[in-house]
């Protein structure tokens, strides 16, 4: 198990080194990061920043995933909050990262817009609760 993990992290080093320009391909690692090798998520994410810190680009990658279940209880933007909060930290961590700074800035931006949403699905569960 850890010798094919070692290769799996090989490969994901050189395929990123190679197609971190080709957004469809980086949302097929980050996806498979996120799902299966989560404990790689954090790395590479660093080593995808550091090679191209685009904002663009880091627009066009589903961070959070792009189909998620939740729980009937669950307030999905405190959910989904709290996931850009986790990858706004990693960010943090990519050193002399003045040029992720429209980056963190449009992370700011998610996590206020899922608050904001999470808010309002408070209200609205409160106002109908057998809505729910």
């Amino acid at each position: 198990d850890g010798e094919q993990k070692n290769k799996a992290k090989n490969f994901l080093t050189s395929y990123i080194n190679k197609y971190y320009l080709d957004t469809v391909k980086m949302n097929s690692i980050f996806d498979t990061l996120r799902t299966t090798l989560k404990e790689f998520f954090e790395e590479f994410t660093i080593q995808y920043l550091k090679l191209f810190p685009s904002l663009d680009n880091f627009k066009k990658i589903s961070w959070l995933g792009s189909s998620r279940s939740y729980n009937g209880e669950v307030i999905i933007g405190e959910v989904n909050a709290k996931d850009w909060a986790l990858i706004l930290n990693i960010v943090n961590k990519v050193e002399n990262s003045l040029e992720l700074i429209p980056i963190k800035a449009y992370i700011k931006d998610q996590i206020h817009f899922e608050l904001k949403y999470a808010e309002q699905e408070r209200r609205i569960r409160f106002i109908n609760p057998d809505g729910f």
